[in-house]
């Protein structure tokens, strides 16, 4: 018996993928199908839209109550009801803001079902709210897996901080001619998280150079309680 042999590829559109053969024939994602002459023979080429994601980090803030939406999490459109959902998996991940110090490690998905999509659904997390003054910090998320068929777009989340630190000058000792150094107290009320320069130089009545040494240059500290002599270079 002649046959017929005929050779189908499967070529989606924008927007959606190949998903499967079904019916007469073999071969995934390349159909091959042999018919006899005059027996008719049924194919169906099975796609499915596909979906991409975009992950929004937000602007968190110290103090600013937990949980907190770190992560907005949207589809460029919504769920066709006849697809399987839509599934974004990962974990929280490092920036300049570090896990189990200034937020709380995680991992999970976020599914989107038929319908669901350009309304965002938010990942989670609490921020730490700790004493030091330092510079707003970000972390980010990690996919580990998306069914989407599409791409994903990831931006960082924000910490922002709510601490402040003021610094202060005061004499601690009266310098005297041919006897001590006069001395002040330097103080900072809260740690950083960076170095605080301060610029100072020293006046008053006494002439500098006859009644001391001049002084005029940074003072560099992050901690409290520092000492500086009048008379140190």
């Amino acid at each position: 018996m002649k046959t017929d042999t005929v050779t189908l590829t499967a070529s989606p559109d924008g927007g959606f993928s190949f998903r499967e053969w079904t019916g007469d024939g073999t071969g995934n994602p390349t159909r091959t199908v042999e018919s006899p002459l005059g027996v008719d023979q049924s194919v169906t080429a099975v796609f499915t839209e596909t979906y991409d994601a975009t992950i929004t980090g937000q602007t968190v803030a110290e103090g600013g109550g937990n949980p907190q939406n770190a992560f907005a999490v949207t589809l460029n459109k919504n769920v066709n009801p006849l697809d399987a959902p839509v599934v974004v998996s990962g974990s929280l991940a490092d920036g300049t803001a570090k896990a189990g110090q200034d937020y709380t490690a995680g991992s999970g998905s976020v599914d989107f079902l038929g319908g669901e999509g350009t309304t965002a659904k938010y990942i989670e997390t609490e921020i730490a709210d700790d004493a030091y003054v330092e510079e707003d910090e970000t972390f980010t998320v990690s996919v580990s897996s998306y069914n989407g068929g599409g791409s994903t777009t990831i931006t960082d989340a924000t910490i922002t901080d709510n601490d402040s630190a003021t610094v202060s000058i005061a004499k601690t000792t009266d310098g005297s001619e041919g006897g001590a150094n006069g001395e002040f107290n330097v103080t900072q009320t809260a740690e950083s998280s960076t170095d605080t320069v301060l610029s100072y130089s020293v006046g008053g009545t006494a002439a500098s150079g006859s009644d001391y040494t001049a002084l005029s240059h940074h003072h560099r500290r992050r901690h409290l309680g520092h000492h500086h002599r009048a008379g140190d270079r």
